[in-house]
């Protein structure tokens, strides 16, 4: 994770699969996102090793989300291709980093015009990290913020960011709606079709 990544930078090595664990609960516990990015208010706490060892944390509580925003702190080669144009035809470039925000503005703009409303109005928060305080406050605004720059006069549509209780199982949950719908044998791959076609196949009968 992103966390050990900062801890490792400061001298702190996680080399076991219990620790690694730990970590990573430790992200979902103490972590959180902040709602202006450039707030300076930190607010300490740590955690133990199974040896005893503390660890403290400091801005790594809040460092470790912002990769979610800004996905350049991890890598360049991990900023988002997606483009984004106006009616105009000139391509849309958004006044701050590009992250998980810019994701879900731009396929909605990439949508058929007429279902954009509808998607905007139905943005679903899924897994695990989703649970960060903040997350949802902090996408909510950024995604308005994105909508504002690209159409200043205009009026603000509704957006609504959705993060249900049990978001970190949404995925699995998503996948066991599906497969009890009457279609999902037909959307399915065979190990026939997939070893005859290739990963191909994928494009023409799931999505």
């Amino acid at each position: 994770t992103h966390l050990s990544k900062l801890l490792n930078a400061k001298g702190y090595g996680f080399s076991t699969q219990t620790e690694r664990e730990l970590v990573n609960k430790v992200k979902e516990t103490l972590c959180y996102v902040r709602g202006d990015p450039s707030d300076e208010t930190m607010t300490g706490d740590g955690f133990y090793l199974p040896d005893g060892q503390y660890i403290p944390l400091e801005a790594e509580r809040h460092q470790c989300a912002e990769a979610l925003f800004d996905f350049s702190v991890i890598g360049p080669e991990h900023v988002p291709k997606t483009k984004v144009f106006g009616d105009n035809g000139e391509e849309f470039v958004p006044s701050f980093a590009k992250g998980i925000s810019w994701l879900a503005y731009s396929a909605v703009n990439n949508a058929e015009a007429s279902l954009r409303g509808q998607l905007y109005n139905n943005i679903v928060l899924a897994g695990g990290t989703t649970l960060l305080p903040g997350m949802r406050e902090r996408m909510q605004r950024e995604v308005t913020q994105l909508y504002r720059e690209m159409h200043p006069g205009e009026g603000l549509i509704p957006i609504s960011i959705a993060d249900m209780a049990s978001r970190q199982h949404a995925s699995w949950l998503g996948g066991c709606m599906l497969s009890l719908i009457a279609m999902f044998p037909y959307l399915t791959v065979t190990r026939e079709e997939y070893q005859e076609n290739g990963a191909g196949i994928v494009h023409c009968k799931s999505l």
